[in-house]
């Protein structure tokens, strides 16, 4: 299992043969204390992605995550539009899990109403 504070990301949007696909790339920082140190999140996004659940590939200093096409936009909109970002995943065979998550924030944080007269 593995959590990560996502420092920088880069995104890249694609087509890989006849399908749509797209990558973001995740600097995180792991660990604690003095067991801190830099990682890299590769998440790929393919249309023909058949797993029920993320596929993974694991290093010391390197997660890849193999995603369905149909999460990108989500994924990316909680980058985008969200501070700070953790990463968190599990990536053994019995439970495969990778989420993108936020710190906790007080109701109505978000995009400003443009009827709200603010």
């Amino acid at each position: 299992m593995g959590l990560a504070l996502v420092d920088s990301y880069a995104v890249k949007v694609q087509r890989h043969q006849d399908e749509p696909a797209a990558e973001i790339e995740l600097r995180a920082t792991s660990g604690h204390g003095s067991a801190i140190r830099s990682i890299s999140i590769f998440l790929r996004f393919l249309e023909t992605f058949s797993m029920p659940s993320p596929g993974f590939d694991e290093t010391e200093r390197t997660v890849c995550v193999s995603l369905p096409y149909r999460d990108f936009d989500r994924m990316y909109h909680v980058l985008q539009t969200e501070a700070p970002v953790w990463a968190k995943w599990d990536a053994t065979e019995e439970h495969p899990y990778f989420a993108l998550s936020t710190a906790t924030e007080p109701p109505g944080e978000g995009f400003m109403d443009e009827d709200s007269g603010e």
